[in-house]
């Protein structure tokens, strides 16, 4: 759990840093319309993230339940 909470702390900073460097590298009307995008291509990220580990725990559990 707390190599998942260091992964999803490290994505959220990324994403930070990167919607700082569009706002300051973009200063321009569609600084809105970037940040927005790159919003949605984070919650994406997020969701596929989270599909994964779901299924890497599965995985670990039927691992689990061979070993045991």
């Amino acid at each position: 759990m707390k190599r998942i909470k260091k992964t999803t702390l490290k994505f959220i900073m990324w994403v930070i840093a990167w919607t700082i460097f569009y706002v300051y590298v973009f200063p321009q009307d569609s600084t809105r319309n970037i940040i927005i995008g790159v919003t949605i291509q984070s919650i994406l990220c997020t969701l596929v993230l989270g599909m994964i580990s779901g299924q890497i725990k599965k995985v670990f559990r039927k691992i689990d339940n061979e070993i045991h």
